[in-house]
């Protein structure tokens, strides 16, 4: 290689040896502004850090015996139940002031089932069914007023289930085949009479659900006498008559015992089967029919009662083989050693009176077996009656 060759190859090689060079140079610089910011940074998170521990410091720790509360330290000042002063205790509507638990509701509340009365609570009132006053139940249409259930479709509507629709405020069952208008006569110092619009396939329906006999009923043990009772009691397929048939009641008398008396009498005039081995109707078939035997009107008179709120039973009595119904009444005038008065539903006979002889040559002597059938209010009317008439 000649000398004038060497010359540009020695450039070149330090023009790359300068620019690598150059890019070293730039790299730590880099680096070196980097690292900069990275401790600037990290003063910054210090920093922070130490006021936010300062500030969390400062707001919550009081010292020795003492807590912050709303934004002030406070004294820590227990009451029996370990709730600081001034918080609101577990149990309602308690509130601790200054080692004092004193009834502060309104900032506290009221446990379930209550509500705020000033400072205090009271027990929301109900009806037999657990309806706070005031309020729908859940089996529509049915409206707890003043610890009576009474039907208010007008405000509750009508069951979800079937194909209702609402009706001088009852449910009634719409599209029913072969409507039937049935004539109730009855009398109570006076005579009573109004009109009942039923349904053949209604009935037909009940007819073809499985019935049991008095036969089947004398076999059963008294737990079992419970739940049989109970079941057809409780059967809510034709409910829209009773509710037809309590509007219609409640058209005669706004009192409520006068009511239990007028339903009373009406059951009472019902006729009588007298076959003791026929089966038991439902509710409804004894009305459509208006015939039954003493369970069969027992079973609708109990049925009645209980839909107008009040305690009732059903009285077994398994020696004679008879069926009656009892209802709450106050002790004085309670009937057989029961909490219950006495109706019998076969013959017209005034509430709280057994009668000795119920039919011609049976006499009541064994104490009868007692369905609850349902709690709730007390007949107070039997008061009212001479006590000759009285058990």
């Amino acid at each position: 290689m000649s000398q004038n060759d060497k010359v540009p190859a020695e450039q070149n090689s330090k023009k790359i040896s300068s620019s690598i060079e150059n890019k070293i140079l730039e790299s730590k610089l880099i680096s070196k502004e980097k690292s900069r910011k990275a401790k600037i940074y990290l003063a910054i998170s210090l920093i922070l850090t130490v006021i936010i521990i300062y500030f969390i410091f400062f707001y919550t720790h009081c010292g020795s015996g003492k807590y912050m509360y709303d934004g002030e330290c406070i004294p820590m000042i227990y009451c029996f139940d370990d709730t600081l002063s001034p918080q609101c205790s577990v149990n309602k509507p308690y509130r601790c002031i200054d080692g004092e638990l004193i009834k502060s509701a309104s900032i506290c509340g009221c446990p379930d089932g209550y509500s705020i009365d000033e400072n205090s609570c009271t027990q929301t009132p109900t009806c037999d069914d657990g309806t706070y006053y005031n309020s729908c139940s859940q089996l529509k249409p049915l409206f707890c007023e003043d610890g009576i259930l009474i039907n208010k479709s007008s405000v509750c509507g009508c069951p979800t289930f079937g194909n209702y629709e609402s009706f001088n405020d009852v449910c009634i069952p719409m599209n029913q085949k072969s409507p039937v208008t049935k004539e109730i006569f009855f009398q109570r110092y006076t005579n009573y009479e109004f009109s009942l619009t039923m349904h053949t396939d209604m009935f037909d329906f009940y007819q073809d659900k499985e019935h049991f006999d008095n036969t089947y009923k004398r076999t059963l043990s008294d737990n079992w006498r419970q739940d049989f009772y109970t079941t057809i009691v409780n059967d809510q397929n034709g409910d829209y008559i009773i509710d037809s048939i309590i509007h219609k009641i409640n058209t005669f008398s706004d009192v409520d015992d006068t009511k239990i008396e007028l339903m009373t009498a009406l059951v009472q005039h019902i006729n009588n089967t007298n076959t003791t081995d026929s089966e038991i109707q439902y509710p409804y078939e004894t009305l459509y029919l208006q015939n039954g035997t003493d369970t069969d009107k027992a079973i609708l008179l109990a049925k009645l009662i209980k839909r107008l709120g009040y305690g009732t039973a059903i009285f077994d009595f398994k020696d004679e083989d008879h069926t009656a119904v009892g209802i709450k009444c106050p002790p004085q005038y309670t009937s057989l050693n029961t909490s219950y008065c006495y109706i019998e539903t076969t013959i017209p006979n005034m509430i709280g009176n057994v009668p000795r002889i119920y039919e011609i040559g049976i006499e009541l002597k064994s104490t009868p077996v007692v369905i609850t059938i349902s709690e709730g209010s007390v007949f107070e009317k039997v008061e009212t009656y001479p006590s000759f008439m009285l058990n």
